[in-house]
């Protein structure tokens, strides 16, 4: 009963939305460094897991394996090398105020994702849904703001454009990943943005050049590519430089990738950037410039109200 109603308040907290002309203001939910964002699909009502290193809207199998709205299923390679079968469907979806219409999305198996068996998750949303606007992240008010772009990537509502962030990195893209290039310790760096990853992973190999800063923090419970769960060292990173921008300590684990790196275009990643790397500050991502920008000490209610 107790988890039933829990449940009803995360719901009702979450559907808070609020749009000012070509901006929305969107509340998620962040369940174990995860980011929940309440959705309806087709007329059903659940989560999804914002996931940057996902390329689109993902439905979960669970849900959606009626094959309604389908257009033709193929096999894709997952991260663990296997191929598998996936359906493709195009759907209807809202977050809030926005709305997507018939939206090419694929269908698959997410029934290891960690928050299934307590949550609804309808899927993912992933970091191409988002291309059409500046997506702000802040998790002290758990909200998110949507700006519209145009197609150089600047805000059309120019009452916002005044809202100057104190940092600005620009990013690569491996695939749909966006990465960023971070130097510790005279090593460098090449990490992908992913908020579907609830820590930050890094390749083994250069864990002996980031020993100076690190100090032991316990273990953790990985799910590996082969969908088994592994215990693995964590650590907590410290020293990381971004643009002369300082981060606070990082949680990561040393763990190979290269399954990952086979099956996206671009240059090999040397590990991942979780969620908690974004939660530090309030962070934007803008994929048509290709940056990302921090305000240090600004919340997302903030750059509304100037």
């Amino acid at each position: 009963m107790l988890r039933t109603t829990l449940i009803g308040i995360i719901i009702f907290i979450s559907m808070i939305t609020f749009t000012f002309a070509q901006t929305s203001i969107i509340r998620f939910f962040a369940y174990d460094n995860l980011i929940l964002l309440t959705a309806q699909i087709e007329g059903q009502e659940g989560f999804l897991i914002l996931d940057t290193g996902a390329p689109d809207l993902i439905l979960n199998k669970k849900y959606f394996d009626d094959k309604k709205n389908f257009s033709d299923d193929l096999q894709a390679r997952g991260f663990n090398g296997q191929i598998e079968e996936v359906l493709v469907r195009y759907t209807d979806l809202q977050i809030g105020s926005c709305r997507w219409e018939d939206q090419d999305t694929k269908v698959i198996d997410l029934d290891h994702l960690k928050p299934s068996g307590i949550f609804p998750i309808l899927g993912l949303a992933g970091i191409q849904l988002f291309q059409d606007y500046e997506l702000v992240l802040d998790f002290k008010s758990s909200t998110i703001l949507l700006f519209e772009t145009d197609r150089q990537g600047n805000l059309i509502d120019q009452q916002y454009n005044n809202n100057t962030h104190d940092v600005s990195f620009p990013f690569k893209l491996k695939g749909h990943i966006p990465y960023l290039t971070i130097n510790m310790n005279h090593t460098s760096l090449k990490l992908g943005l992913d908020t579907g990853s609830a820590i930050s992973l890094i390749q083994p190999k250069f864990k002996s050049k980031l020993k100076e800063s690190l100090v032991a923090a316990g273990q953790i419970q990985l799910l590996g590519t082969d969908q088994t769960i592994k215990q693995t060292k964590l650590w907590k990173l410290e020293d990381m430089n971004v643009s002369m921008l300082t981060f606070p300590p990082l949680q990561v684990a040393f763990t190979n990738i290269n399954a990952f790196n086979n099956i996206l275009s671009g240059a090999d990643l040397d590990g991942i950037l979780g969620t908690e790397f974004l939660s530090q500050f309030t962070t934007a991502i803008n994929l048509k410039k290709k940056e990302v920008h921090i305000w240090i000490n600004s919340g997302a209610a903030a750059l509304v109200a100037r």
